[in-house]
């Protein structure tokens, strides 16, 4: 049995057990989930944590700080690009280039729990996802109910404890069972007047009421995060977005982004339809455009290039590239190490595409960014909500800028002026406009308050009634250069407090 403290309302659960923390943003789930990971953790005892938004360095100490009297051995599966840190935090860390591809998060996670916990007895083996919905932003719902499944797996066989955090809002009805189906038990969390509550379902002797949970949904800015001595780089190769880019408008800027995209050039193809077919479905998952072309010299024959314009950045035979494919998307164990083709090991995104997207998605995207920006608790956010109603009348929306503005950050919102919202937070500056791009646009950007590591950019344009098409980053570069177009066409951002600009 694990023994969980006052952290529910039992003693211990049984080893092998997997949890999933469900509730709205920013309420605090984040927080119970580290808490019951590091409950009763001991020195010999190994713990993994997937990091969807937040550097190793920070998840890490995030949860060292809720530790007591023990130094357990700290793993990381950094999915946000986090390129740096000391030789001794790269022995726990693996980065995992395309968080897409849940295999690889699994495969790494994996390694950690060998290297990490290896001649370890009497340990227990800890895992804690954080967060399911950014993870599962570019992977499919099959994916990531098989990530899921493969994950309790492993849980169930070391005897540990695994737990996931997930936001309500993000997944409907029929993925939110699913996913309970294969966890062990789920932790609803909520906001009320009084405070945080909290719901067990799923275990036995726990009875299924809300009772109050001593959690604060507050900010993270007062840990003691180490701060890198140069700027983060990705785990992307260098790419004509690391400069600035020249554009006049939103419009602009999405054609320029996409335009540097990789491409999948398919040269003198000999293999069957379907070995093409498997290829294109995996890279349009990816936004990135599959082509095929007929070459007049004999070589190369059925090869699959992969490039970023003229430069070439890996290829392989079509054959060999649709099984590494069909492999990562078998029903077979997607843990398992594998070296794939080298096409698919040369894929190193940090700029997703959105293009026909359902508004959900983007509703995710916009809320990673918006986690990060209220867990580094300072800096400049900017959101464009196309109308200001889509901000003033929406209780989600308000509620989420304000806490995001209660952490320190100082928060600029555009719009149409089809409301005139009242002055309701000192750092809450509101910029109506009535121009067709920003009634066009839907964007946030967070400058990572001085932390390359920390940015997070999305800009999409509505081309049709709740049709989206644009991009999201974490890339550094995008974000300077979107809050310098935003500041030098639609007004200053230095100014901020209660007052709405005209």
């Amino acid at each position: 049995m694990i023994e969980v403290g006052d952290r529910l309302p039992i003693d211990s659960i049984p080893g092998g057990t997997t949890l999933l923390c469900v509730g709205p943003p920013m309420a605090g789930k984040r927080r119970l989930a580290l808490r019951l990971l590091a409950t009763r953790v001991t020195n010999d005892d190994t713990t993994v944590l997937v990091s969807t938004d937040s550097s190793s360095a920070a998840v890490r100490a995030e949860y060292e700080s809720e530790i007591e009297h023990a130094t357990p051995s700290v793993g990381v599966a950094d999915c946000a690009g986090d390129a740096y840190g000391g030789p001794a935090d790269e022995d726990r860390t693996r980065h995992v280039s395309i968080p897409a591809d849940l295999g690889s998060v699994g495969v790494a996670a994996m390694d950690l729990f060998e290297t990490l916990g290896s001649g370890r007895e009497d340990a227990v083996d800890r895992v804690g996802v954080l967060s399911l919905t950014t993870l599962a932003l570019n992977a499919t719902v099959d994916k990531t109910i098989r990530f899921v499944h493969s994950l309790t797996q492993i849980v169930e066989q070391r005897d540990g404890l695994g737990v996931m955090t997930a936001h309500a809002d993000s997944l409907d009805r029929s993925e939110l069972a699913q996913i309970q189906s294969l966890v062990d038990g789920t932790i609803g969390v909520r906001e009320r007047g009084d405070g945080v509550q909290m719901r067990v379902s799923g275990l036995d002797s726990v009875p299924e009421n809300w009772r109050p949970v001593s959690v604060s949904p507050t900010a993270r800015q007062d840990l003691d995060v180490p701060r890198p001595a140069t700027p983060a780089t990705g785990t992307s190769e260098p790419s004509v977005t690391g400069s600035d880019l020249e554009f006049d408008s939103l419009a602009e800027l999405i054609a320029q982004v996409d335009s540097d995209r990789p491409t999948l050039t398919v040269c003198n193809r000999e293999s069957p339809d379907d070995r093409l077919a498997i290829v294109e479905s995996f890279f349009e998952e990816l936004n990135i455009q599959v082509r095929e072309t007929t070459l007049g010299t004999e070589n190369p024959r059925d090869v699959a290039l992969l490039h970023r314009g003229p430069v070439q950045m890996a290829s392989s035979p079509l054959t060999q590239l649709a099984s590494g494919v069909a492999t990562a998307q078998a029903d077979d164990d997607p843990f398992a190490k594998r070296r794939g083709p080298d096409v698919l090991e040369a894929l190193h995104e940090r700029v997703f595409g959105a293009r026909g997207v359902e508004k959900q998605f983007l509703i995710d995207a916009s809320t990673a960014i918006e986690m990060t920006a209220w867990q580094t608790g300072g800096g400049t956010l900017i959101a464009g909500f196309q109308y200001l109603s889509r901000y003033w009348e929406s209780p989600r929306s308000r509620r989420v800028m304000h806490r995001i503005a209660d952490a320190g950050v100082d928060v600029h919102i555009y719009g149409v002026p089809d409301v005139v919202p009242n002055a309701d937070h000192q750092n809450v500056t509101v910029h109506p406009d009535s121009s067709t791009e920003v009634e066009e646009s839907w964007f946030v950007t967070y400058d990572g308050d001085g932390r390359s590591d920390r940015t997070g950019t999305l800009v999409v344009r509505e081309t049709d009634p709740t049709v989206y098409e644009g991009f999201w980053t974490y890339e550094p570069s995008i974000s300077r250069d979107v809050f310098r177009y935003i500041n030098k066409t639609y007004g200053t951002l230095e100014e901020s407090g209660q007052q709405v600009t005209s």
